[in-house]
């Protein structure tokens, strides 16, 4: 008697909660009214303006010597344009594509 007593005290547990977690309007209830709607980000054109300024700060970088990185120290070595006049210095460099942590 006692163990019908706590299987139906456990099936009643779990079906109020399984009656109580199942709602209409889950996506309304825990929705951050604080984020920003995909409506929001369509308003004057805010979505695909955000990514071209992200792209942008790619092709022109604003930290100091990434220019100099990426034209310079990569580009060059990596494409053959510049080679080490010092061929016995081969450590630590971009052209031999062993760069030193602590370059900059």
């Amino acid at each position: 008697m006692k163990f019908n007593i706590s299987n139906m005290t456990v099936a009643l547990a779990a079906a109020a909660l399984g009656a109580a977690s199942c709602t209409a309007n889950y996506e309304d209830i825990n929705r951050n009214p604080y984020e920003v709607t995909a409506e929001d980000m369509e308003r004057d054109g805010y979505a695909m303006r955000s990514f071209m300024t992200t792209m942008q700060s790619w092709v022109i970088p604003a930290d100091v010597n990434q220019c100099q990185f990426t034209d310079l120290l990569l580009g060059g070595p990596y494409g053959g344009y510049i080679a080490d006049a010092n061929s016995g210095f081969n450590t630590g460099k971009f052209s031999t594509y062993d760069p030193q942590s602590n370059w900059s």
